[in-house]
């Protein structure tokens, strides 16, 4: 960084032309009074996260209210009912907010370098079901975000599921589970897209990346849900 104070001088400058008229005009300029070089040394983070994953079923808005975050316990739902999920990703780092900012003012100002750049996350997902196409092949859903708040140094990226028509009957996001299903519980896999992040920090091999299982767990038709439907 090299950082410099001054002050403004002046003189006044003179011209006769031709003709023998003179003209004059005030010129100013800057003189340096002190300046200074140095090094910093700023530590620096970067994340890129599955911050959480949000899972909803008739289940969870009979006994928890809604939207819960199913990272660290089982997303419930019922056989012969339907869920939906979504899945919250976010990126942070210091490399903007810790940098020295350069300035200029009058005769006065800082430079710094290097200087700092906003980063483009991979704005994609991909997410593995518990079940498998007509291949045999496992669903994958690539997903892009349905929704982005924050600054590009503190991002965050909802993604849903698609739409679908439901039965013929409606547009959904839900996903349904068979109405003879038994207990059983399944893994959901996560992946974030990997990209390096901010070139801003020092070289690095590490590479920007989460993965996540959740689990999902299905209350077979065995289980009672006379409860519920009477008190609806």
């Amino acid at each position: 960084m090299y950082e410099w104070h001054g002050h403004r001088e002046s003189y006044e400058s003179c011209h006769t032309n031709s003709n023998g008229e003179e003209s004059c005009r005030t010129v100013t300029y800057c003189v340096t009074d002190w300046d200074n070089e140095w090094e910093e040394t700023k530590s620096h983070y970067e994340r890129y996260e599955i911050k959480n994953v949000f899972f909803r079923s008739k289940l969870t808005d009979d006994t928890q209210g809604g939207w819960v975050d199913i990272l660290k316990q089982p997303g419930k739902v019922k056989a012969g009912y339907g869920f939906e999920i979504k899945f919250v990703v976010q990126y942070t780092t210091n490399s903007y907010s810790a940098a020295p900012k350069p300035w200029r003012s009058g005769c006065s100002g800082k430079t710094v370098s290097p200087g700092w750049s906003s980063v483009e996350t991979p704005q994609s997902i991909t997410v593995t079901m518990p079940y498998s196409d007509q291949s045999g092949k496992p669903v994958v859903y690539n997903l892009t975000p349905t929704s982005t708040s924050g600054t590009w140094d503190n991002k965050t990226e909802v993604y849903e599921m698609p739409m679908r028509n439901a039965f013929n009957m409606k547009s959904t996001r839900e996903i349904f589970v068979n109405e003879w299903a038994r207990d059983a519980k399944y893994s959901i896999r996560i992946d974030t897209f990997p990209f390096y992040g901010s070139y801003d920090k020092p070289p690095t091999d590490d590479i920007l990346y989460d993965s996540r299982q959740i689990v999902l767990q299905i209350l077979g038709a065995n289980s009672d849900d006379i409860k519920s439907h009477v008190t609806q």
